[in-house]
């Protein structure tokens, strides 16, 4: 497993790991059932960019699909 933290403007704006898991967003409560992924487990910091974030993660294929999506939207990608 590889956890990645990705940047806006120097603000982090969302952190995942490389395994199953679930999308959290920033919306409080939480939904009792957040959605699943099968290769991500995800949690967003920025509601300001949550939305682009979320479409970003759906549609990636793998990890490196979803690191390429990220930087070529502008993302930084670091490693903690």
């Amino acid at each position: 497993m590889q956890r990645f933290e990705v940047f806006r403007d120097g603000r982090r704006v969302m952190s995942f790991s490389s395994e199953p898991g679930v999308l959290l967003g920033t919306a409080v409560p939480r939904p009792p059932k957040p959605p699943k992924h099968p290769f991500v487990n995800a949690q967003a910091h920025d509601a300001a960019v949550e939305d682009a974030l979320g479409g970003l993660v759906r549609e990636a294929r793998d990890v490196p699909d979803l690191l390429r999506r990220l930087a070529e939207a502008g993302f930084e990608v670091r490693r903690p």
